[in-house]
């Protein structure tokens, strides 16, 4: 290639280093980059490119492992979030199985076990009547009315809170099937693959956080009764639920999915100037075939990366 010639975003792309591995999913790029403003602003703004330049260049020829890893671990954690969103129901098998804390009582033959979801609790217990399921804002709080006041209140405001980590994990997954191919892969998109991670973790966090403080941890290991004028000790022995470890563990890999668009880089003739510059001054949005030809690779290119 002769020196001084223009290079086109496509053979840009093929410039790429290549390992055949997987070849990733072709995505077009988002309705929104047909608006010229919305290309300025997102895509070819000196803060997406700056987001997209960062990361060693050596893992552009790794970019098949790197968004396939981050995809399934996205669509793991989506997973988790979902069966964690289990603790909202009031049915008795799913909160027995999805619960986010658990306790039980005992005293002598007396058995009692309590699982914490998050609009109600669950209690299985050999006294008659009553084991069952018992909403929130039906059970009156005999003990420790202040500290399980707050546990309540908690619990049924997390459901807003593990909601909308369910939904930011959407789009997250999304972004790293975009990532996937040269063409597909965009700075608005890394930026938003980074965004939309950290966002989800720390509302995720604050779920976790609040649940454990208000909740989990003031259960007591021991509650004095008194009966018939003499004090009787109930042990009392407490657990993290599964729908709450669950949480945990997707709330880790929204910082593994995070970790993964900042070490890949968008390719470089992404954020070199020609590209930048290219839809200045248009007053209409830049017809399709011409996005396409920036954003999308060839058909038959095949881009691999996974060999180490």
């Amino acid at each position: 290639m002769a020196h001084g010639t223009k290079v086109s975003a496509a053979e840009a792309a093929v410039d790429e280093p290549q390992q055949e591995c997987w070849s990733g999913i072709p995505s077009p790029p988002p309705p929104c980059l047909m608006v010229p403003c919305c290309w300025r602003s997102c895509e070819t703004s000196q803060c997406c490119r700056q987001v997209g330049k960062c990361g060693p260049q050596r893992m552009l020829m790794k970019r098949g492992v790197l968004t396939l890893v981050a995809s399934l671990l996205s669509l793991i954690g989506l997973i988790f979030l979902c069966l964690a969103c289990g603790a909202i129901s009031n049915d008795k098998g799913t909160l027995e199985h999805l619960h986010w804390g658990r306790a039980d009582a005992h005293l002598g033959p007396l058995e009692i076990e309590t699982y914490m979801g998050l609009n109600s609790l669950l209690i299985k217990s050999n006294v008659n009547n009553l084991s069952g399921v018992y909403d929130y804002d039906s059970i009156n709080c005999l003990y420790g009315q202040t500290t399980c006041e707050k546990c309540k209140d908690q619990a049924k405001a997390s459901v807003t809170t593990i909601i909308m980590a369910t939904v930011t994990q959407v789009p997250q997954l999304l972004t790293d099937i975009q990532r996937s191919t040269v063409g597909g892969d965009l700075n608005c998109q890394k930026f938003m693959g980074m965004a939309t991670g950290i966002f989800g973790f720390v509302v995720t966090m604050i779920a976790i956080q609040t649940f454990n403080l208000e909740c989990f941890e003031e259960i007591p290991s021991a509650i004095l009764v008194n009966v018939n004028d003499e004090t009787v000790v109930i042990e009392m022995d407490s657990a993290y639920g599964p729908g709450f470890i669950l949480l945990l563990v997707a709330t880790v890999l929204k910082i593994a999915d995070v970790i993964v668009h900042a070490l890949l880089p968008t390719p470089q003739h992404k954020t070199a100037p020609p590209y930048s510059e290219w839809p200045t001054g248009q007053l209409k949005p830049p017809k399709k075939d011409q996005v396409e030809s920036i954003t999308m690779e060839p058909k038959s290119m095949s881009i691999s990366v996974c060999a180490v």
